[in-house]
């Protein structure tokens, strides 16, 4: 194949087993260009046959060609006609392709996605390994075209997030975003029922919790990394769900789709294994480092009867047990992501300690933080503090600088309480800077 560049964008090529010019514009200007290298330029990239058969071809078909687009305009043949005339072969039109012409841009997505982005994204299971959205997701969305959008879309994302060139980030916004919306109409587009097919409900299972991973990266994704200005040039899809606590813990759940099938916890089982966490505490020798990291349990430890200093004597009952079934919750999923002897867990671990929190704390409890209660506000400030912001130490991208708005959307909702704020004083300050797990 030889090629030639044309100025800083167009590009000439040669195929000699079909005898195809290809160009993206005009082949008038191809003949010009052509005319105007030198013989030394020729000389260095082997282009004489083509320069002499550019030369034979103009002084022998301009007149012809020029007819043939004068009478294509007066006719109002479409113009991809008249340059599939002009460039190929006569053997060749639009009604029979062309060679393909590959978009390799999207290639390029998608290979980033197989090759890099696929290992940075957790997997819904501790034991599940990396392997996950290659071997599980991959196939899926390879016949679902929008679920290869929502990938595509995780792809440019991850792109945006390590890029440090502007252009880079603008253009990888701009095609993130084209697909994140062809992933939301698509997946709103298959949940509807379609009269005369029947679908095997297993197959339906999958595409659903799939979707949810794939969604919950996205949103996340997308309140991390992209600007507001972008944001508010796109579909009410994305601007009405904007960033805030309730939405974020929305998504989260999205990603498990954990189903209810009564072999939950009793509150009682919780306890008790809260209380056995606490009194292992202080009967095992650990490291300076792993003392740094149960740091927080001292806190979860006092904190009822902070909070009962605090608020007072609280009015439902039903609420108190429901904030004490939360904190003990809370106080297993984040002794669970680290061992006395190992200082560093697993990244899908942290992960997996994160989601599933929310998917096992009482249904009361999601109500009191869905009405901004402010003792429920602050366990979920103590697992944002304790699990939220390890996740995103731990190098989960797409999470960046969401720890911080979640601290800030908290403190404002707490400041109208008094002492409220005094039991998350320090909390985000206070806990341990670990080092990014990759």
């Amino acid at each position: 194949m030889s090629r030639i560049t044309l100025g800083s964008s167009n590009l000439l090529e040669y195929n000699p087993e079909y005898g195809v010019l290809i160009c993206r514009d005009c082949e008038y200007a191809i003949q010009k260009k052509l005319a105007d290298q030198t013989t030394d330029e020729k000389e260095a990239t082997g282009e004489e046959d083509l320069l002499e058969e550019s030369e034979k071809h103009s002084s022998d078909s301009r007149e012809s060609e020029d007819e043939r687009a004068s009478d294509a305009e007066e006719a109002d043949i479409p113009m991809e006609d008249v340059m599939s005339k002009m460039l190929f072969k006569p053997e060749y039109s639009l009604s029979e392709p062309p060679p393909i012409d590959f978009d390799f841009e999207l290639l390029m997505t998608f290979h980033n996605f197989c090759s890099s982005t696929r290992f940075t994204l957790p997997s819904p299971g501790v034991n599940i390994g990396e392997s996950y959205w290659k071997a599980n997701v991959l196939p899926l969305a390879l016949s679902r075209p929008w679920m290869m959008s929502g990938l595509l879309a995780i792809s440019d994302f991850h792109v945006v997030a390590l890029a440090d060139d502007e252009s880079m980030v603008k253009g990888h916004s701009e095609r993130a975003m084209r697909f994140f919306a062809g992933f939301l109409a698509g997946r709103r587009a298959a949940s509807l029922p379609v009269r005369g097919t029947v679908r095997d409900p297993e197959d339906k299972d999958e595409e659903r919790r799939v979707g949810g991973q794939i969604m919950c990266v996205l949103r996340c994704a997308h309140w991390a990394l992209m600007k507001p200005m972008l944001g508010s040039q796109r579909s009410t899809s994305f601007t009405s769900f904007p960033f805030n606590l309730h939405n974020f813990l929305t998504a989260l759940r999205s990603f498990t789709l954990v189903e209810r099938n009564g072999n939950y916890s009793t509150p009682e089982e919780v306890f008790a294994r809260a209380s056995q966490i606490f009194r292992r505490r202080g009967q095992s020798e650990v490291s300076h480092e792993s003392r740094k990291n149960i740091a927080l349990l001292d806190r979860l430890d006092k904190l009822p009867s902070r909070m009962s200093n605090v608020f007072g004597r609280p009015d439902n009952l039903r609420d108190v047990m429901a904030t004490l079934a939360a904190i003990a919750t809370l106080v297993e999923h984040y002794s669970a992501r680290f061992t006395p002897d190992i200082d560093v867990p697993s990244v899908n671990a942290v992960w997996h300690s994160m989601v599933q929190w929310l998917s096992k704390v009482p249904e009361d409890f999601k109500h009191m933080v869905s009405r901004h209660e402010p003792a429920a506000l602050v366990v979920v400030a103590f697992w944002v503090s304790a699990l939220v912001s390890r996740a995103e130490q731990c190098g989960y991208w797409f999470l960046q600088g969401l720890v911080h708005k979640l601290h800030l959307e908290i403190s404002d909702r707490l400041r109208g309480t008094k002492g409220a704020l005094s039991l998350i004083d320090g909390l985000f300050c206070e806990n341990p800077e670990d080092p990014m797990i990759h």
